[in-house]
């Protein structure tokens, strides 16, 4: 896999969420603000709290067991209609408490529609998603033009880079970079600027296969690098390393 894609998926990725949160966060906003023009209010009282737990496996596989609470809470209409109402988001145990009373609004077209009247539980949905989105969609947007110079550099480097070889210094797997659950393998090589001595380390695409039997016979491969900025270089795999992706390809 060319690094440069990486950045680009997940930039991708990334932007898509950002965006989609972000349009998600402006309407609950917008539904929150249009309910609040028009409630009406009253004081409720919790009447019950109810836990509900949820599981969730990390990346290592491991259950992580989330418990929230959520209270039903009565109150009485303008015109004495006697109602009750569970909340949508639940908070950590003690939050709530039986007979406490909290502000209430509600549809008087229908009475039903009913929500607790505090800021944090009428604008925790709208910030929480708003915010998210603020925040995935520019940094989405930013992997997306990482991924796009490194892949136009890399054909920039086809066409205009200088070959040297390289002395082959390590071949195994990228400790610093996880894809899908694995670490992909990687070649560096050191390699001398013709005519000027200047010696640097350039590192190979990502490889999904262990290259190293295809590299026993050879101590040497080909490093593409810019002669204007050595330090601007990747290694060029012979098409006989599997699953490579080369700078040819």
């Amino acid at each position: 896999m060319r690094r440069g894609l990486l950045p680009l998926i997940a930039g991708a990725i990334v932007a898509v969420v950002g965006a989609v949160m972000l349009v998600v966060g402006l309407a609950l906003l917008a539904s929150t603000l249009r309910f609040t023009a028009s409630a009406e209010h009253a004081d409720g009282r919790i009447v019950s709290v109810q836990p509900e737990t949820t599981v969730r496996r990390d990346s290592d596989g491991t259950r992580r067991h989330t418990t929230s609470w959520y209270p039903t809470v009565e109150f009485e209409t303008a015109k004495g209609e006697s109602l009750s109402f569970q909340t949508s988001v639940g908070r950590e145990q003690g939050a709530y408490e039986v007979g406490e009373t909290l502000p209430v609004a509600y549809d008087p077209s229908d009475p039903r529609d009913a929500r607790i009247a505090t800021f944090g539980a009428l604008y925790v949905l709208p910030i929480v998603f708003g915010g998210l989105g603020v925040v995935l969609t520019p940094v989405g947007a930013v992997l997306l033009v990482v991924g796009v110079r490194s892949l136009r550099f890399r054909d920039w480097l086809l066409r205009h880079g200088e070959r040297a070889q390289g002395e082959v210094t390590y071949v195994g797997r990228d400790r610093s970079v996880r894809i899908n659950g694995r670490r992909p393998f990687i070649v560096r090589a050191r390699f001398q600027v013709p005519l000027r001595g200047e010696s640097y380390v350039a590192v190979s695409d990502y490889l999904w296969n262990d290259p190293s039997p295809a590299l026993d016979s050879q101590a040497n491969v080909t490093v593409l690098f810019d002669p204007k900025k050595p330090k601007r270089c990747v290694v060029e795999l012979p098409p006989g390393v599997s699953g490579s992706t080369s700078a040819r390809g």
